[in-house]
């Protein structure tokens, strides 16, 4: 199938993937259409390596893609502090004040809970899985870094994290 037949078939579904990760990471206003434009960009390069005769849908194979570009992009403006709180909460606080509204308890509980339920999922991983997660995202270690610390190459930290993605896409597709 073309790409371009695809994608305007399927255009609202595909931007609200996009839309639905940007809002879960918590991107700052100021970047979001960036990272938007850069998780398009994603859809397009990943297309010739879709296959359609393995049985899943494109979206579910996008998805994954989709969080990388996220967190590529979140790095690359040097804006992330995964999971954390402090950096979660200025966010609220500059959506807020841009939109003039001065309450933020609702939307700061919301955000504990959603990051209770990610920290008990991660928790809740294989040991294996649950070390690159936590030195990628949470200490903000290269693959690299991780590969050297754990005496494996860096596909095979590739792999664990992809497997692990995968693993809380899964749970929290469950939890939702």
């Amino acid at each position: 199938m073309n790409f371009n037949i695809y994608f305007q078939t399927n255009k609202t579904e595909i931007e609200s993937i996009i839309w639905k990760i940007i809002r879960q990471f918590g991107v700052p206003s100021s970047i979001r259409d960036d990272v938007f434009a850069e998780c398009l960009v994603t859809i397009i390069a990943i297309w010739s390596r879709f296959d359609i005769t393995k049985g899943v849908k494109f979206s579910t194979f996008a998805y994954l893609h989709i969080l990388g570009t996220v967190t590529k992009e979140l790095r690359r403006h040097s804006k992330i502090c995964f999971f954390t709180y402090e950096f979660k909460q200025k966010t609220i606080e500059d959506d807020y004040r841009e939109l003039g509204v001065e309450s933020l308890a609702s939307s700061a509980q919301r955000y504990e809970t959603e990051r209770l339920i990610i920290g008990n999922l991660v928790n809740n991983l294989p040991p294996k899985e649950k070390v690159v997660i936590q030195g990628h995202y949470y200490e903000a270690k290269s693959v690299k870094q991780i590969a050297l610390e754990l005496n494996l190459t860096a596909p095979a930290i590739r792999f664990r994290l992809k497997v692990a993605l995968s693993r809380l896409g899964e749970e929290l597709g469950a939890v939702a």
